[in-house]
């Protein structure tokens, strides 16, 4: 792509069906790549940025016409030499691991999350939160692609799709950085998500 080094990793988070999670699976690189090699180098950000509106605008318009309510989780991470940057919507994590020390990236968009809450109170008023941390009874997110019953309902207006863009300058003492969905963060911790990722990088 015109530069020393790139990469692109993603995880994708579905719920109310497959469908959201798999077309992000099918589209979302060719998106991130349509911004063009010059883009990708100077502006990587505003690139992935650009590629998340244009997966939330089709999957909304073609799941609107087909009667699908599938949403999903967005968790994109773009190498482009020594930077990671990545795209976070939902509550799918990044994890930096230098050592034994694990940097958490990413921030969780669960519904009951302080920042979440306080934004939600202010887009929706009247957005009921559960004690099992669900919104109007049915997502467990606050962020999400897709969804678009929700979405389109003007009397909900707390779930939206915008992603949290963040970049992170890589160093030597970097070794690597896990993705993983809340399948696998709401039962460990991010230290024993590295002990995990160690031991198994041990054995090959």
């Amino acid at each position: 792509a015109g530069c020393k080094r790139a990469a692109f990793f993603a995880v994708y988070d579905g719920h109310a069906g497959h469908e959201a999670a798999e077309y992000l699976e099918n589209h979302l690189l060719s998106y991130v790549l349509s911004a063009g090699a010059d883009s990708l180098n100077s502006c990587p950000l505003a690139a992935l940025q650009a590629a998340v509106n244009k997966a939330e605008q089709e999957i909304t318009s073609k799941f609107s016409a087909a009667r699908c309510n599938a949403g999903s989780t967005l968790l994109a991470l773009l190498l482009v030499d020594d930077k990671l940057h990545i795209a976070n919507v939902g509550d799918s994590r990044a994890v930096l691991v230098k050592g034994t020390e694990a940097q958490q990236l990413t921030r969780d968009h669960k519904p009951a999350c302080s920042l979440e809450q306080r934004r939600i109170e202010a887009d929706d008023p009247a957005a009921e939160i559960s004690c099992d941390g669900y919104m109007y009874g049915e997502i467990a997110v606050a962020r999400a692609i897709g969804s678009a019953h929700l979405k389109r309902d003007p009397s909900k207006r707390a779930l939206i799709p915008t992603p949290d863009l963040i970049s992170v300058q890589l160093s030597r003492e970097d070794d690597f950085v896990v993705l993983a969905t809340d399948g696998l963060l709401d039962k460990v911790n991010n230290t024993e998500v590295v002990q995990v990722a160690r031991r198994t990088l041990a054995t090959g």
